[in-house]
This record gives C-alpha cells, structure tokens and sequence, in this order.
C-alpha cells in the first residue's frame, strides 16, 4: 500500500508505521478547485480552436502514456478539418 502511495503521490512523505499510515490516509481529503472560463468572440475573419487545457494548471502527473496528448491532437484535427 505505501509503495502504491509513493508512486502515485511522491510528494508526500508517507509514514512507514501501519497505524499511521491509515490514520494519515483517512485525514486526506479531495480538493475541489472551481475556475470561470469565458469565451469572447474573435474579430472578423479570425478563427479560434479552443481545446480543454485542463493540463496547464494541473501541477500532479497526468495522462497515461501520452492518452491526453493523443486526445488533445486528435480534437485539434477534428477541429481544424471541420473549420475547413
């Protein structure tokens, strides 16, 4: 179990004792961050692809094998080829 924590959260020092492992474990509690996000509308003959950019904020690891980027790209495509 430490070592799945380690992993996943290596910025937390973890305690070794079980004990205190599980208490620690039971005090976490998840983070809810809430952000306004406008759009505004380009000028005239400007045109605008917006993606997520969930990313750009996020300081923890993200993705799994580059899926988000993979994602993120292929939205982009899509995008590009519908404007067209």
């Amino acid at each position: 179990m430490k070592n799945l924590l380690t992993t996943v959260y290596p910025y937390i020092q973890w305690p070794h004792n079980w004990k205190e492992l599980i208490t620690m474990m039971e005090g976490c509690r998840h983070k809810i961050k809430i952000i306004s996000v406008h759009w505004e509308k380009p000028q005239q003959n400007v045109y605008r692809l917006n993606t997520g950019g969930s990313t750009m904020t996020n300081p923890s690891k993200i993705g799994c094998g580059g899926t988000n980027n993979q994602a993120e790209i292929r939205a982009a495509i899509h995008g590009v080829d519908w404007s067209i």
